[in-house]
């Protein structure tokens, strides 16, 4: 008879880091039969060793797997969209003016985006969240963008679902802008064909 193994079965984003879910996609990605990808995201999502899963009883790990679907399968909620977070002891906030970025933030934001974004997720999440440095209210201050100190790997064990809420509002807001800039510049068009 198999011993009993407790499994920390993640349910909701929060459960797993940028790190995991990046492993988690080089997992499905990869080579090897679905049963292998399987067997290597189950121990990869529930903190355990394959040797462990292969003992499993079939039983638990289809109704493990189904949870493990739901969450994967959920969308993040974009209202859950977080401007600070305290993370590893110290408070990050997200940048507080995207329209003020400089120039080395946004070259290297289109560049980690287009590039692989779940590869770049934890460098990504670096550019966009920084430590607080001075706050007042609502308002607050992060630290000078440095592509120099390497911070991105701090952020492989920072939450998903703090990652997900931020791309999904930083994404929208993409959008938003260059359908913008897209109606500002055929409206100069308009105006220079008038002309």
């Amino acid at each position: 008879m198999m011993k009993q193994v407790k499994l920390s079965i993640p349910t909701e984003w929060s459960d797993i880091t940028i790190g995991t879910y990046q492993k988690y996609v080089d997992i499905q990605l990869g080579k090897g039969s679905e049963k292998k990808k399987i067997v290597d995201s189950l121990a990869l999502l529930c903190g355990t060793t394959t040797a462990i899963v292969k003992k499993m009883n079939y039983k638990d790990l289809i109704e493990i797997m189904d949870i493990l679907k739901k969450m994967i399968d959920s969308e993040p909620n974009k209202e859950q969209f977080r401007k600070t977070f305290v993370f590893k002891d110290d408070e990050y906030g997200f940048c507080p003016n995207l329209s003020a970025i400089t120039t080395g933030e946004y070259i290297d934001l289109e560049a980690y985006c287009k590039d692989d974004p779940i590869k770049n997720l934890h460098v990504i999440m670096s550019i966009l969240y920084r430590k607080i440095t001075f706050s007042r209210g609502d308002r607050y201050a992060i630290e000078e963008y440095n592509p120099e100190e390497f911070k991105e790997e701090l952020f492989k064990d920072c939450p998903m679902d703090i990652a997900l809420s931020s791309l999904g509002f930083f994404l929208t807001l993409g959008l938003t802008l260059a359908k913008s800039s897209a109606n500002y510049l055929e409206a100069q068009e308009l105006k220079q064909q008038k002309a």
